[in-house]
């Protein structure tokens, strides 16, 4: 089941897909795994709305397990807002990919357990795989062309508003749920969640991360990777989506009230959720001139919708430093202020300092105490997770741009207060 638009992304994905999509391997939590998870985070997306075959982002979610499973997912803001739900259903083994630009345009991925589709039309069942009612879901799937199920009132219209931070007109009229960047580019990123039912709810929600509905389940199943893609300047970044996994016997480390969890900033840091956290410090290398970054930043706050002109409660997010290295060991100068204030975000490497050399290393320690979240999570109120890609500029007659993950130094379980110093 695929939905592409561009030829360019669908030939690009096949090529590369073998390399980077994930391979099952024995599982930890608290470290960064690229092993089946509850949850998958796609840490950044960008749709370029004025231009057809300029940069988009294609997704891909696959079950790893014979279960069939129910994939919910969440489009969010680049300022951490949660602007569209809908649920992918997947049966055993199965693998859907979408382009976020359809997503914009009301396209949805067009599934259905075995209860909306018994002649297994969008979602067929394989000679391994399981194929289920999900009888929640006979509201919901298959969605219609050109709707946005919830929030309640959004328009695909509105979608395109609210992720590049112009005003909507429906559903929080008036208000803005992301950057306005003004160059007609929709950014922001995703979450996908097993759940048991079909829903319109998000964490923070009542009955999603808590009792009595307990819609999010701990099985490990999900898989998933991302390709951003301009067809018109050849450049691309390809990475697995984050996965995030659940304890399901008793682990202290992400079942303790008070430690840091995932989606600890929807549940009061209740550990509800019993998903491990990500990484707080990343180090890469690359061109520091003409290198970006993507990065994920966890904002700790429930984000909503806000008066236009003004910023999130949480912004700008801070760190506890930055630093950058020279090819000879060479100490550079480290980036001053906040320039990685948002929840998603695309950035020159450079605003991380500078070297007397164009290849060299960065650090990042991304951990930071945000007023708006109060002395949270308790177990560490510093610590903040987060993600750091690195997308390297095209070499000599190299017709894409290459790019890969930054790596991880700790787990916000326990996270590294440590920034290297001249």
């Amino acid at each position: 089941m695929s939905s592409f638009r561009h030829g360019f992304v669908v030939a690009l994905f096949a090529l590369f897909a073998a390399f980077f999509l994930p391979q099952t391997s024995h599982a930890a939590i608290g470290a960064l795994d690229d092993t089946p998870g509850s949850s998958l985070l796609f840490p950044y997306f960008e749709v370029d709305l004025d231009h057809p075959t300029g940069r988009d982002t294609v997704l891909t979610v696959q079950n790893a397990s014979a279960t069939a499973m129910l994939a919910h997912t969440i489009v969010w803001s680049d300022e951490g807002v949660a602007s569209a739900i809908f649920d992918i259903y997947l049966t055993g083994y199965d693998i859907m990919s979408f382009s976020m630009r359809d997503v914009l345009d009301g396209s949805l991925p067009l599934t259905g357990s075995d209860g909306q589709d018994p002649t297994d039309t969008i979602s067929p069942q394989g000679p391994f795989s399981q194929d289920i009612n999900f009888a929640s879901c006979s509201t919901f799937l298959p969605y219609a062309p050109g709707t946005i199920p919830a929030p309640a009132g959004m328009t695909p219209a509105d979608l395109r508003k609210a992720l590049t931070g112009a005003p909507t007109s429906g559903v929080a009229a008036g208000m803005c749920w992301g950057r306005n960047v003004g160059d007609g580019h929709a950014r922001g990123y995703v979450t996908m969640d097993l759940v048991n039912r079909c829903s319109d709810l998000k964490p923070g929600d009542a009955g999603y991360l808590d009792s009595p509905l307990n819609t999010l389940t701990s099985q490990n199943s999900l898989l998933g990777s991302f390709v951003i893609a301009n067809p018109d300047t050849h450049e691309w970044f390809v990475d697995n989506a984050l996965s995030i996994e659940a304890a399901y016997t008793n682990d202290p480390s992400v079942t303790t009230p008070g430690n840091y969890t995932f989606y600890g900033r929807y549940n009061g840091w209740n550990a509800a959720d019993r998903r491990e956290p990500l990484p707080t410090t990343w180090m890469a290398q690359g061109e520091l001139d003409t290198s970006s970054l993507i990065v994920w930043r966890d904002t700790k706050t429930d984000g909503q919708p806000h008066a236009c002109g003004t910023a999130p409660g949480y912004y700008p997010l801070g760190q506890e430093g930055f630093a950058t290295f020279g090819p000879d060991s060479s100490y550079g100068s480290p980036g001053a202020g906040t320039p990685l204030a948002n929840a998603a975000q695309l950035v020159p490497a450079s605003v991380l300092g500078t070297v007397g050399s164009k290849l060299g290393q960065f650090f990042a320690n991304l951990n930071a105490s945000v007023p708006a979240a109060g002395g949270n999570p308790p177990a560490d109120p510093a610590a903040a997770q987060g993600y750091i890609g690195v997308m390297r500029p095209s070499l000599g007659e190299m017709p894409m741009t290459p790019g890969h993950r930054a790596v991880p130094l700790d787990s916000a379980l326990d996270a590294q207060h440590y920034v290297p110093h001249n």
